[in-house]
């Protein structure tokens, strides 16, 4: 059972936090100091997430250090850099919406498509044009189609 003392404290120490009195007496069993309204609003700012009012699920503070570095972030902190993450994201995606930027797999893929196309046809170039070189001996006349025949096929890819 609390004291009066306890009691009066919780009881004037929640109407300056502008909480129930049993969340206070919930937070001090929590290891919320209860001696100062500067004390508990600074536990407060390190322990409770205000969004939600619940407690964040913390470790006692460690000196930082490489290794755990990011245990030691702040519930302000690591709220912040998510913001920050989510606003990055939100910017990549109206780019792409606005077609500032696009997609390395569509690229890759649209890539690839063109290349194998472009294979594909030079790789028909001798089956057209066995025919039409077989029947010619001046070689600036074969010269000619197989130029002609490359730049059609060359076009294509362009286009």
């Amino acid at each position: 059972m609390q004291s009066t003392t306890s009691t009066n404290t919780h009881r004037s120490l929640a109407q300056a936090l502008g909480v129930h009195e049993s969340i206070v007496s919930r937070h001090a069993k929590r290891g919320m100091p209860t001696d100062s309204l500067d004390a508990a609003l600074a536990w407060r700012a390190h322990n409770i997430n205000p969004a939600h009012g619940s407690r964040k699920k913390i470790a006692p503070p460690k000196p930082p250090t490489d290794a755990n570095a990011d245990a030691n972030e702040t519930f302000a902190e690591a709220r912040r850099r998510r913001e920050s993450s989510e606003a990055d994201l939100a910017a990549l995606k109206l780019a792409e919406l606005r077609g500032d930027l696009i997609r390395t797999d569509a690229v890759r893929s649209a890539y690839s498509r063109r290349a194998a196309s472009l294979r594909d046809a030079l790789m028909q170039i001798p089956a057209r044009l066995c025919p039409v070189l077989a029947a010619e001996s001046d070689p600036a006349a074969i010269h000619d189609h197989l130029q002609a025949e490359l730049r059609q096929v060359l076009f294509q890819a362009t286009e």
